[in-house]
């Protein structure tokens, strides 16, 4: 075996000698261009190294390795076999995760390599596997020998899969309320978005009610992605899935669908790694994949395609400005009454309470809603005079604050009256302080569980369960174009102090004019975010807004000094660190199983307890692969946590098995 240097994650490609037989194993990991040329078809991939393994695999499946390989030693020996024989090049790809970069690429790299030998190891990256991963290359080396691969012979090499044929699932046009149907993919209660959807006059179906089944929605996902994906990924395939059948059922029973032709499922895509720019891509993969194997429906029923919002346009696909900062405003309110939730359920004094308090706060969403759909839409007067003062500075933002109505105070009445009555109780001196964070998808999607399960353990009135809300993400991207902005401020202020070229002084004045434009328009923008849509809701329900991210970067950089890389990990970082200074008793890290991000969350606890000398809260690791909630680990937690003797005194087996059942 011979074997170039590899870094991170492995591709492992057989080939075979002249004669058919299994002659050789090249390994490749992380290598420069001087050995392969990308290509460019893949370019969608955020990883350097899925991107890389791609290449190869396609090239493997089309014959044609021997042309993407720069390396001249390497192009001839693929150019004999691929050119000199009629072997086919067997493919063994080692993955090492569940996210990121395997879950949503490895996908891609199975449809590719469909029409040759190929294998997928699932290692866990460590010494004691590697007797593992010989005996199951042996394995493959030996079905090769015994002829078990020759039927794949019979493909012709014009049915290699063509990733950009994929394009036709992907909408291009605009939205017709009269012929589509709109449905977006849940993340816990998502109707404080569809209700703002359908009160612009767009036809927009909820997937979610009370009754919805986080557990059930990535079970179904998995019958398409497969096990070996994370949990966020098979959920949200699970719900387009529902949404297809719904669609189907809704055109043939309900006469308000009779007109509708096209199904658009809302995703999102940018340049960040899984859901913040992958998914996508890979629910393309596997719609196509539904197609093939008979589950197409009939070409005159209906056209499903996503409706994609792309993160450098703000995720709008041709929304409506009042509409789209409604829109933001509406995920500003999930993580609003998910506080009200928390605070006014650990707030009973008993079930009977708690069971009446849960009436009243799903009859207060049923208002909210109602409000959202029917009563904030702007009138025809009020939009053409936000249109003509669109285009003056400063002007516009005043006029558009009262133009879209956002000066009303009904949203803050109705969260103020609710939270009155059942929010407003103070807790008892000692009751402990827990706090949800972690990969934003099950953060959010299991925090009602995760709620339940802490009033099942601790029981009422002894608990405070706060959480960061999905909206402190978009506030995230804010604060990390910011510093983006501020860091090319300043280095380029460096380079005028340090050269006296007339031509590239005036190059950098120009830069550093508009950085500073951009870093005004970013503050303005954070300022709308925090000031204008969030503080005057969390105001209203007399909770704490979300500190800032910027902050929070601030925080986590005593750890990280780069705050980076982008996503999840540095919030998540600093997030814990702050509450830990603050004294909070637990901070739940709540992601999916194999996700790469909250991995390192993990392993870098040892120095955020460092970083917080002298706090007692501890840090539990929630990690799910089906989407349940390990109940008996939160409770373990707790009772390191709290210590034995005020653990024991908070016990309720019945009232634990009724509020389940609620």
């Amino acid at each position: 075996m011979r074997t170039i240097k590899t870094s991170l994650l492995l591709f492992l490609d057989g080939f075979t000698n002249n004669n058919g037989d299994h002659d050789q194993l090249f390994t490749w990991g992380l290598i420069s261009d001087t050995y392969f040329k990308f290509n460019p078809a893949f370019k969608h991939l955020y990883w350097r190294n899925p991107h890389m393994i791609a290449t190869l695999a396609d090239a493997c499946a089309r014959r044609e390795l021997h042309k993407v390989t720069a390396h001249p030693g390497l192009k001839e020996v693929f150019r004999r076999i691929e050119e000199e024989s009629d072997a086919l090049m067997p493919v063994i790809q080692v993955s090492t995760f569940l996210c990121g970069p395997d879950s949503v690429t490895n996908q891609l790299i199975a449809e590719l390599t469909r029409q040759r030998p190929y294998l997928l190891i699932q290692s866990d990256a460590v010494i004691k596997e590697l007797a593992h991963l010989e005996n199951r290359m042996n394995t493959y080396v030996k079905q090769l020998e015994t002829g078990l691969h020759d039927e794949l012979r019979k493909v012709n090499a014009e049915e290699n899969f063509e990733v950009k044929l994929l394009d036709r699932l992907v909408n291009d046009e605009p939205v017709n309320p009269e012929t589509d149907a709109i449905y977006l993919p849940t993340l816990s209660d998502h109707r404080v978005v569809t209700s703002v959807f359908r009160g612009a006059g767009l036809c927009v179906v909820d997937l979610y009610d009370e009754s919805y089944d986080l557990q059930a929605a990535i079970k179904n996902g998995r019958s398409v992605s497969g096990d070996a994906v994370c949990a966020p990924l098979a959920a949200v395939y699970g719900d387009v899935m529902t949404a297809i059948e719904d669609f189907r059922r809704r055109r043939k029973s309900d006469p308000v669908f009779a007109n509708k032709r096209r199904l658009l499922i809302f995703n999102n895509k940018g340049n960040g790694p899984c859901r913040q720019g992958q998914y996508v891509e890979t629910h393309k993969l596997f719609a196509n994949r539904q197609e093939k194997s008979g589950g197409k429906h009939q070409a005159e029923e209906f056209v499903m395609q996503f409706l994609v919002g792309h993160e450098d346009e703000a995720y709008d696909f041709g929304l409506p400005r009042w509409l789209f900062v409604r829109t933001a405003q509406g995920i500003i309110l999930q993580g609003v009454l998910h506080e009200l939730l928390a605070r006014g359920s650990s707030r009973c004094r008993d079930y009977t309470d708690y069971q009446a308090f849960i009436d009243a706060y799903r009859a207060f969403k049923a208002e909210l809603y109602d409000y959202l759909e029917n009563h904030i839409r702007p009138g025809p007067a009020a939009l053409r005079l936000a249109e003509t003062t669109e285009k003056v500075p400063g002007v516009r933002y005043l006029v558009n604050y009262f133009a879209w109505g956002l000066h009303h105070s009904d949203l803050q009445r109705m969260i103020r009256e609710f939270a009155t009555k059942w929010c407003a109780h103070p807790l008892p001196d000692g009751a402990s302080r827990v706090h949800v964070d972690g990969e934003a998808y099950m953060r959010v999607a299991q925090f009602e569980e995760i709620d339940r399960a802490l009033l099942a353990t601790l029981g009422f009135r002894q608990f405070e369960v706060t959480h960061t809300p999905v909206w402190s993400f978009l506030d995230y991207k804010i604060a990390g174009m910011l510093m983006d902005v501020r860091e090319s401020i300043s280095e380029s202020t460096e380079e005028l102090q340090r050269t006296r070229d007339v031509a590239v002084r005036k190059e950098l004045k120009k830069l550093r004019r508009h950085k500073r434009k951009q870093l005004a328009g970013l503050k303005a923008i954070q300022f709308m975010l925090r000031e204008v849509l969030a503080r005057p809701l969390y105001r209203a329900a007399n909770a704490r807004m979300p500190e800032s991210m910027e902050h929070i970067l601030d925080v986590a950089g005593v750890l990280i000094p780069t705050r980076r890389p982008g996503g999840e990990l540095v919030p998540y970082v600093g997030e814990a660190l702050l509450k830990l200074r603050e004294g909070y008793d637990l901070v739940l890290n709540v992601a999916p199983e194999g996700c790469m991000v909250s991995s390192m969350g993990e392993a870098i606890t040892p120095g955020i307890n460092a970083a917080a000398p002298g706090a007692d809260g501890k840090i539990q690791h929630l990690f799910s692969q089906q989407g349940d909630v390990d109940r008996e680990l939160i409770a373990l937690a707790l009772l390191k946590t709290i210590g034995p003797e005020r653990y024991y005194t908070k016990t309720g087996t019945d009232r634990a098995s009724r509020i389940y059942r609620i």
